[in-house]
């Protein structure tokens, strides 16, 4: 922004924010323009900032309060298929003839499904799934406690039957004492971090039939979605995603798809005449 306007941020009014911000639109930093959501993320922060700097009297004003936001395209929400996410689990499979060929190979096997499932049953976030040690695990319980960066608490998420069972082939597996519950498969076994869990994804999506995008983030939306759709109510869906409060404005427009039969349905239990 700076360098866009070339004034210092005490100097900056809304009529620079605004010609900054279709610069970033149709230009930006990498030639081709932005979208209108990115856009607004890019004007919230901004925004941020100059109430930081109000706040702390640096200057009278925000200026950003003046720039209306960009009208964004409603995307339908992403999720996974039932068959999508068996796709994906077909794609875990690196034994051959009922044997085991190479150690190495079935143990990534083994850590890829239990990643794959991990994310699936808890829809935690990828930052979230870095902290986890094992001892976070209540195996009787299958809970697992997350410590949630975005509202700054802990909360309890789920591992199903499946989830726990390639859990435990994987942590069995190990021969490493790193207490993570994740970790690279290469001596001396560090803990796995936010990149390399988004490569595993992206490598098990490579490997499958599916020819569409594969990311952590889309398990989350897939168990919101899924959990929807069985009746579960949105704010406990929003709570049990690790939205604060149990906001379902997110949730709502980002993760959990409704399916437009439940739209009908709900008219024919809730609102068709006696």
């Amino acid at each position: 922004l700076i360098t866009f306007t070339g004034k210092s941020l005490v100097n900056i009014n809304d009529m620079d924010i605004e010609y900054y911000l279709q610069w970033y639109r149709s230009v930006g930093f990498r030639g081709n323009g932005n979208q209108e959501a990115t856009v607004n993320n890019e004007r919230r922060n901004i925004s941020a900032f100059f109430t930081w700097m109000r706040k702390t009297r640096i200057v009278n004003e925000n200026p950003v309060e003046a720039v209306e936001k960009y009208q964004e395209i409603k995307k339908p929400i992403d999720y996974l298929r039932d068959w999508e996410m068996e796709a994906l689990r077909d794609a875990c499979k690196r034994q051959q003839d009922g044997k085991v060929k190479n150690m190495q190979a079935y143990r990534e096997a083994l850590r890829d499904r239990a990643l794959l499932e991990f994310l699936r049953s808890t829809a935690i976030r990828v930052g979230e799934c870095v902290t986890i040690d094992q001892k976070n695990i209540d195996w009787n319980k299958g809970e697992v406690l997350v410590y949630g960066h975005k509202t700054r608490r802990y909360r309890k998420a789920c591992i199903d039957e499946i989830a726990k069972f390639h859990l435990k082939k994987y942590l069995d597996s190990r021969t490493d004492d790193n207490p993570a519950l994740f970790v690279s498969l290469k001596s001396p076994h560090r803990r796995m971090q936010k990149t390399s869990i988004e490569y595993v994804i992206r490598a098990i999506a490579d490997r499958s039939i599916l020819e569409r995008r594969v990311y952590p983030h889309l398990q989350r939306k897939t168990t919101a979605t899924n959990m929807a759709k069985k009746g579960c109510p949105r704010e406990l869906v929003a709570f049990y995603i690790g939205h604060k409060d149990g906001n379902t404005k997110t949730l709502n427009k980002h993760y959990a798809a409704t399916d437009p039969a439940q739209i009908t349905a709900a008219f024919w239990q809730y609102g068709a005449a006696a």
